[in-house]
């Protein structure tokens, strides 16, 4: 769920702990790793909602459930609901009138949404529980835990979860002394439990895990499939021209393994575009793209917001003109699902170039026959510069996890040594972040996969 949406969730039911509240919820889902549901809208009740409001419970009128159950047939979602136990003092449970209400509810869902996962929450003043439906049987099951993603992002165990508490983040925090007077104990606790993508492990790639090795991070995803070559010394951290010829990723793993002996690092070389990769990516708290193609791009793009996964997208450029530099920078590009606009709101993706990329190898040579396309140049690169994206780019991962202050967007110019924030509308009628919005498994992500 997004911060923005659990933030409001969470003042409308506990905003008030003198009666019972209640709120459903809309979402997209997935079952390739356990059945994940993906909050996307928030619609909180109302008294005029509801048939019955007491001291032993609520009862939603006939017609809200009718209305209900027709915007998820029209969006394509399913169905969430949170209610509130406020006088629970210990552990939250559901009540035997929950219970038999659930009981009666769920048979209607699977009638009206037919292998659609349904789910229940009930909130206490210290604890939550959850029970969800799969669409296919009449038995719930407990739900483990609520990731909320986006500033501040956290794991909220629900009571009766089967899911181990044994967690990284309680390693010694005197490595991070200094940090932890930066932030406090909780915000590098927040960091290290992180579950970390990179996407490409080259110039930019490579600053960034050095950085999250330094800052404590202990899980990441490292995406590549491309091996050290001598024109990747002057840029590439970490490698030496030993490494010539091995796989990035296990070069890059080396190092920061050193610096962080705790860290664990997927170094398997995948595809971006391999089944793999991309589900390993639906299972991650934060994704920093560093890719130097827009159809990369458009991917990382659309997973982003089917799987509510923040995207930080990192590019620098050096542009040359009679062999003197006439543009050089470099930018990041922040995208939070719900909150901000993506990459293709903020016109960050040519479809020409996303097209060109994602087409075939045949399609490829045919358009570069027609002379649709040139086959690219190198582009030049230099380290320093790769350095100053990635450490803007880490710190405002820094901001968003610590809950300092929501990340954003930065330009910078390299001639003239500038940083200029940078923040572009969401366009409602966007294919990506409104259309594909937390659609899980819906959003066909798979349809990338070349293997």
């Amino acid at each position: 769920m997004p911060r923005i949406l659990f933030d409001r969730l969470k003042v409308h039911l506990l905003g008030s702990l003198k009666v019972e509240r209640e709120a459903f919820m809309l979402g997209g889902w997935d079952s390739s790793n356990g059945l994940e549901i993906y909050v996307r809208k928030l619609i909180p009740i109302q008294s005029r909602d509801l048939e019955f409001e007491g001291d032993n419970g609520l009862e939603l009128k006939d017609e809200k459930k009718v209305q209900l159950i027709r915007q998820c047939k029209q969006e394509g979602a399913c169905l969430l609901e949170a209610h509130t136990h406020p006088f629970s003092d210990s552990k939250v449970g559901f009540s035997s009138y929950d219970l038999q209400n659930l009981k009666e509810f769920v048979k209607y869902i699977r009638i009206r949404l037919p292998n659609t996962p349904y789910c229940a929450m009930v909130w206490g003043k210290n604890s939550v529980t959850a029970l969800i439906w799969d669409g296919k049987t009449a038995k719930g099951s407990q739900v483990d835990e609520l990731v909320v993603r986006g500033e501040r992002p956290q794991r909220i165990r629900f009571t009766g979860s089967r899911k181990s508490t044994k967690s990284k983040s309680g390693k010694s925090l005197e490595i991070y002394d200094r940090q932890v007077r930066a932030f406090g104990i909780s915000a590098q606790q927040a960091i290290s439990s992180q579950k970390v993508a990179i996407v490409g492990a080259g110039g930019t790639g490579s600053h960034v895990l050095q950085q999250l090795a330094h800052l404590g991070v202990q899980s990441i995803v490292l995406i590549d499939d491309d091996k050290v070559d001598r024109t990747s010394l002057n840029r590439l951290v970490g490698a030496s021209s030993s490494d010539v010829g091995k796989w990035k990723t296990q070069v890059l793993a080396r190092a920061a393994t050193r610096i962080n002996p705790s860290m664990t690092i997927n170094t398997t070389p995948f595809k971006l575009r391999s089944k793999a990769a991309l589900n390993l990516l639906k299972n991650v708290d934060i994704i920093f793209g560093c890719v130097d193609n827009d159809g990369a791009r458009l991917v990382l793009s659309e997973l982003s917001a089917a799987y509510l996964v923040p995207y930080f997208d990192l590019a620098s450029d050096i542009v040359m003109d009679d062999e003197k530099i006439t543009e050089a920078g470099g930018s990041i590009s922040v995208y939070l699902p719900l909150e901000t606009s993506c990459l293709w709101c903020s016109r960050k993706i040519d479809p020409n170039e996303a097209s060109f990329d994602l087409a075939t190898e045949e399609e490829k040579g045919e358009r570069l026959k027609r002379g649709y396309f040139n086959v690219p140049e190198p582009a030049p690169a230099v380290v320093s510069l790769n350095g100053v994206v990635a450490s803007l780019a880490v710190n405002e991962f820094m901001a968003m996890v610590s809950g300092l202050r929501l990340p954003k967007s930065a330009r910078y110019d390299f001639l003239t040594s500038k940083v200029v924030p940078q923040k572009w509308s969401i366009d409602p009628s966007c294919a990506i972040c409104k259309s594909n919005l937390a659609t899980g498994v819906r959003a066909n992500i798979d349809r990338y996969a070349l293997d």
